[in-house]
């Protein structure tokens, strides 16, 4: 089935199956965009895959949480040590 990503300024088709799993797709996103995801002195850099407003657990079929035909997925590069470094100041 065709299932469209947002990334960045692009809004691009991918052809999935039902059954394919949230991290198969980000690993088809992180290779078509060229993503460079790495580990650095600023902590890991990781997707999130968004689908209504919800983000999508690695484990997850698309299946699992209603995605079909001509669904669009929102993508956004992550940086773990900044979610954690933003935690840490709300938390003093």
């Amino acid at each position: 089935m065709r299932i469209f990503i947002a990334f960045e300024e692009s809004f691009e088709p991918f052809e999935v199956s039902a059954d394919e799993t949230v991290e198969a797709v980000k690993r088809m996103i992180k290779d078509y965009f060229y993503i460079p995801l790495s580990e650095d002195e600023q902590g890991r850099q990781y997707l999130e895959l968004m689908y209504a407003g919800a983000a999508l657990e690695n484990s997850w079929s698309l299946a699992d949480v209603g995605i079909s035909f001509c669904s669009i997925l929102k993508c956004f590069v992550k940086r773990k040590g900044d979610i954690e470094a933003s935690m840490m100041r709300e938390n003093h």
